[in-house]
């Protein structure tokens, strides 16, 4: 089995540069072939421009599209997007190890996927979610989060959880991923006197989730995925079928949220305060 680590964090000491390699040392543990991805250290650009392809399909007017799908149709992709392109491929897990920065990932990574999950060659119009290229392969976000497990429910002054990673899960699944519950260390702190403030506190729940990582890692084919709608859930305008299941409060019948499913089995099972 063959599994890709994406690190985006710039200090490598880290407390998420310490889980993606506690999760490189499981899963070698367990037989597996790892590589890990340090988009800092690579000194990745994470900014779609122009001036990545040499080779403009449309010189006038910049259109990202046309100029990835030309790319991947011409051979023609930058190196380091291809070689990425290629790991997404060949790995049958793929790992998304950050920070919690505003409520969502560190632009570093959310970069990357702008310019690595390819029109063209990772989703097209017709090839999207269940029909996605990347179907049947596995991702998991693990991140750290600075606040309290509580704090990020669905009535915490974090916000609630689910919905600040949902854009992430839904990009996986959007190129076909079966998307697995995320991992989350809650309560990792940023700020210079962190660390001395609540060091014991913070090192007991990297641990636990080391030793949770360790368990897990090993195991993720044997996981139930996210649900997630599918093709066949929705109508020719787009909109969910009448008789279409509904798994999350993001795609719903309703314009109501009242008595809608909390995405079961998302947040309680993640928590390292078990």
């Amino acid at each position: 089995m063959q599994a890709l680590i994406v690190l985006a964090t710039p200090e490598p000491r880290s407390a998420n540069g310490r889980l993606a390699t506690a999760s490189e040392r499981a899963l070698r543990a367990a037989g597996w072939s790892v590589e890990k991805l340090d988009l800092y250290a690579a000194g990745f650009d994470p900014v779609e421009a122009a001036g990545h392809y040499r080779q403009r399909a449309e010189p006038v007017c910049f259109d990202p599209q046309v100029e990835q799908r030309a790319a991947v149709e011409g051979g023609c992709l930058a190196p380091e997007i291809a070689a990425a392109a290629e790991s997404l491929e060949a790995a049958d897990l793929t790992i998304l190890q950050y920070p919690l920065w505003w409520f969502g990932p560190p632009a570093m990574l959310k970069g990357w996927l702008d310019r690595v999950l390819l029109y063209g060659r990772f989703y097209s119009s017709e090839r999207r979610y269940d029909r996605g290229p990347l179907r049947d392969r596995r991702a998991l976000l693990s991140i750290t989060a600075g606040d309290s497990q509580q704090a990020y429910g669905h009535d915490g002054l974090g916000g609630d959880l689910a919905a600040l990673l949902w854009p992430t899960l839904f990009t996986l699944r959007f190129v076909g991923f079966s998307v697995l519950r995320p991992s989350v260390t809650f309560g990792v702190h940023g700020g210079l006197n962190a660390a001395a403030a609540d060091g014991a506190a913070v090192e007991l729940r990297l641990r636990r989730t080391e030793e949770r990582l360790a368990r897990r890692l090993p195991d993720v084919f044997q996981e139930p995925e996210l649900p997630f709608n599918g093709w066949s859930d929705f109508q020719e305008d787009g909109r969910l079928t009448p008789e279409a299941a509904v798994h999350s409060p993001f795609i719903r019948h309703s314009r109501n949220f009242e008595g809608l499913p909390a995405w079961p089995g998302l947040f309680a099972p993640i928590s390292d305060m078990e």
